[in-house]
């Protein structure tokens, strides 16, 4: 077995629902339709303060396959709305999606 073949196998254990990821809705800016897709999210402890409220951070984990990552691109987890601040390409395979969760009053 190939070294891409055994990363392949890595990565759907990786973003795979049952064991490590979880299941997100992802609506990008150039699109009309939702997307499901499996994401490891990984929530940082850091909350931003601002004069108008705070946001809280996450960084978030997905198959370059699965998406074409925009910034302000939309991502509801579990039914609350985050907000892609900045994206890093961690390899050839998987987007790094900096989100945040808006908590400011109205939002």
């Amino acid at each position: 077995m190939s070294f891409k073949s055994n990363l392949t196998n890595d990565l759907s254990i990786f973003f795979n629902s049952d064991e490590f990821s979880e299941e997100i809705v992802y609506l990008s800016e150039d699109s009309s339709s939702n997307i499901n897709i499996d994401a490891h999210i990984e929530y940082l402890n850091d909350l931003e303060i601002t004069a108008e409220g705070s946001c809280q951070k996450a960084i978030c984990f997905v198959k370059k396959t699965d998406i074409v990552s925009q910034y302000l691109d939309t991502i509801w987890i579990g039914g609350i709305k985050w907000i892609v601040d900045k994206i890093d390409s961690e390899d050839d395979y998987v987007s790094k999606l900096y989100i945040r969760r808006d908590e400011r009053l109205g939002k």
